[in-house]
């Protein structure tokens, strides 16, 4: 029987421990055991099923060191420590490399009463709930190994649902009794998750496009309904959060940043909202204080990481915008042009730089890459919150009950990291609202917010407030809760068990110049964005060549796909971290040997996709697709050969230059295609210049449902 939503909730071990018909938790290992998947197409009745691994099971050693960045005592509140939680979680077995599962943020909850924290935690398998009045651990509750808990809400009854990003289902939590009520199956790769109190139902999106209704009371295994999220030119994938406001349904996607109001059947209900370009005023500032090296610039949204409801309806929405100039990738700093060190600037290629005029009022040329935040009325009006200050990696954001003020984690600056001009990074950054009187686009650096938070120990994933504001703060490691109270910082424990890794920290962590390796290469992948680089300026002041570069993915077993980059010019990490990490994005301190093979290792440990089970047809469709993909006559496994689908060569397919073959792994969710974007979709590939050329494989010729068998094999790999 499910508890009224006006019960008493109990905050100590003494609740309820009456459990639905649901699923009892010692039947857990048997329905969602990564571990025992099957590697084939057929999956093994989950509902799911995953590609072989191609990349052996290195694991990448422990992190022994502080990571490559500058790292100080940070300058904190006063901070307190509560008793490690008891835990009958055992030590990390899970069949990835420990500490793989990048950073998605969102996996913090605090319940609409303000007294209880639940923190999922995709690196231990684990859900902690957590006494926020008493600093307590509740209990915890193991996953099966490689489940990946993400979002979480609460329900009308007294318990939270918890989103298994890899274990392809919701987990059931009962708050009053704190214990695990099942595991149900809702598609292979769920992302998002809603209540809707007018039916009790949820609503789980899918990145594949798909949007679950599943009722909230655990013991109903069975969706109440399955649709496809649907545009004008078919179905939507890399759906992100869901959000109900009053009767509407709102789905952002998480590469493209737009917001989708959706109906009952799924339909997109008038234009996907896309959010605002932002102009860089730095051009005009110098300029006009007589300065050189300015560039015009405009931001353009991208990576959506985190969206939720404002109080008065709105949809909030924390994001990465990219710069839209030709970036000089031989230049002396990211504008393109040399700024006099007389004025106190220096950058790099991709990171920004800060001058200081004669007025004293500084003026900033911001990384090519800056953290902002949004928001989107019930009408559909965009309107512009503040960019961050050193805004790497805004993965979650929480805003206030007034609507005044957003509370923002930046996963890129660990505690105690600092900036390349020595300045002190923060971590949780609070910020005015879209909403205020305040203009925030003359200052894409977010310079007026440089003081406007805190810097907490450890690696903030996720944040929350409480009832009175207060920020609670998730951390990765060390696993805890960082409860930033009146009386100071309350640290509460949540696990003893390590995932340090140094690989993670060098992929996430800020360079100090505004720039992380998870910015563009988002939860490992990319951000379908393509770039525009040059090798330097003529005499007039113009691009040499325009080399344009969409974002590669790492989730293809990274090492089997050297050498790197789009022109094959990198032979081997080192190689790359030099150019890229070292001069690019300017980071301060050169990694040791033993840090570069921690990367690469963790960055091939990165897990692919997980694909659902196909119909009956589409798995005709896909063996169909396989027949013609290995035919030496349509020439596509000529190239893309091996367990990553590529043989490591360049070659022309028509541009005119050799590129780089890349991998298939994962292809569906890796649009636009080709190394400079041109196909939008997997279909426009075979219609392209290339396609028709008959340099990129001989599918010219093929009739229109052989191309379609061909990409539906594409899908599925």
């Amino acid at each position: 029987m499910r508890r009224p939503s006006n019960s008493i909730r109990l905050s100590s071990s003494t609740g309820s421990t009456r459990r639905r018909s649901g699923l009892p938790v010692a039947s857990l290992g048997a329905i969602v055991s990564l571990s025992a998947v099957a590697a084939c197409a057929g999956g093994d009745g989950t509902g799911w099923t995953q590609q072989p691994s191609s990349n052996g099971s290195s694991q990448a050693p422990t992190h022994e060191g502080p990571s490559p960045g500058q790292i100080q005592t940070p300058e904190t509140p006063k901070t307190t420590s509560t008793p490690a939680p008891t835990s009958s979680a055992a030590p990390w077995t899970g069949s990835a490399p420990k500490g793989s599962v990048p950073v998605t943020g969102g996996t913090l909850l605090v319940t609409a009463d303000g007294q209880t924290a639940i923190a999922a935690d995709p690196d231990r398998d684990l859900v902690t709930i957590v006494d926020l009045a008493s600093h307590t651990v509740l209990t915890q509750l193991a996953l099966p190994a490689g489940a990946e808990p993400g979002r979480i809400v609460e329900d009308g009854s007294g318990e939270v649902h918890v989103v298994l990003r890899r274990g392809g289902g919701i987990a059931d939590i009962d708050l009053f009794g704190h214990t695990l009520l099942g595991v149900r199956q809702v598609c292979a790769l769920p992302r998002g998750i809603a209540y809707r109190p007018s039916d009790g139902n949820l609503l789980v999106t899918c990145m594949t496009g798909a949007l679950i209704t599943m009722s909230s009371d655990p013991s109903k295994a069975t969706p109440v309904a399955t649709t496809t999220i649907r545009g004008p030119n078919g179905p939507i994938t890399d759906l992100r959060d869901i959000l109900v406001s009053g009767n509407s349904n709102y789905v952002t996607t998480f590469r493209s940043a737009q917001l989708l109001k959706v109906d009952a059947s799924g339909s997109v209900v008038g234009n996907p909202v896309t959010l605002n370009t932002r102009v860089d005023p730095s051009a005009s500032q110098l300029a006009a204080a007589g300065l050189p090296g300015g560039t015009p610039q405009n931001f353009v949204p991208d990576v959506a990481w985190r969206a939720v409801l404002g109080p008065a309806g709105d949809i909030v929405m924390v994001h990465e915008a990219g710069t839209d100039r030709v970036i000089n990738i031989a230049a002396a700093d990211n504008s393109g042009t040399q700024v006099p060190t007389s004025q106190s600037c220096s950058s790099s290629e991709y990171g920004g730089s800060v001058c200081t005029t004669i007025d004293g009022a500084p003026i900033c040329t911001p990384p090519i890459l800056i953290g902002a935040v949004s928001s989107v009325s019930a009408a559909g009006v965009v309107s512009d919150g503040p960019a961050l200050p050193n805004g790497a990696l805004p993965v979650d954001i929480a805003v206030s009950a007034d609507g005044r003020t957003y509370t923002v984690a930046l996963a890129g600056n660990p505690g105690g990291a600092v900036g390349a001009d020595g300045t002190r990074l923060l971590n949780i950054v609070t910020v005015p609202s879209a909403g205020s009187a305040a203009t925030f686009d003359d200052d894409l650096c977010g310079l007026a917010f440089a003081s406007s938070g805190v810097s907490l120990p450890g690696e903030v994933t996720a944040v929350a407030l409480d009832a009175a504001g207060q920020v609670v703060a998730q951390t990765r490691e060390p696993a805890t809760l960082q409860y930033v109270t009146a009386a100071g910082v309350v640290a509460i424990p949540l696990s003893a068990v390590s995932v340090a890794n140094a690989g993670f920290d060098m992929f996430h962590t800020n360079t100090g110049r505004g720039m992380t390796c998870a910015g563009c290469h988002a939860e490992g992948q990319d951000d379908a964005r393509t770039w525009r680089f040059t090798n330097g300026f003529d005499s007039a002041g113009a691009p040499v060549a325009i080399q344009p570069r969409r974002t590669q993915t790492f989730r293809a077993g990274f090492l089997d796909t050297a050498p790197f980059h789009w022109d094959g010019e990198f032979p081997g990490m080192p190689a790359l971290v030099q150019d890229v990490f070292l001069h690019r994005m300017g980071a301060a301190t050169p990694p040791t040997p033993a840090q570069e093979t921690e990367l690469e290792l963790w960055m091939n440990g990165i897990p692919t996709k997980m694909h659902d089970a196909p119909s009956a047809a589409d798995a005709l469709a896909i063996a169909q697709g396989k027949a013609l993909f290995n035919d030496p006559s349509v020439g596509c496994a000529t190239c893309h050969s091996g367990a990553n689908f590529t043989n490591n060569q360049t070659a022309d397919i028509g541009f005119g230059v050799p590129l780089q073959v890349p991998t298939l792994i994962d292809i569906a969710f890796r649009g636009p295609y080709l190394h400079d974007g041109s196909a939008a979709t997997l279909a426009d590939r075979f219609t392209d210049a290339t396609a028709l050329s008959g340099k990129h494989g001989a599918t010219a010729q093929l009739p229109p449902a052989q191309i379609d068998n061909l990409i539906a094999y594409l899908a599925s790999l």
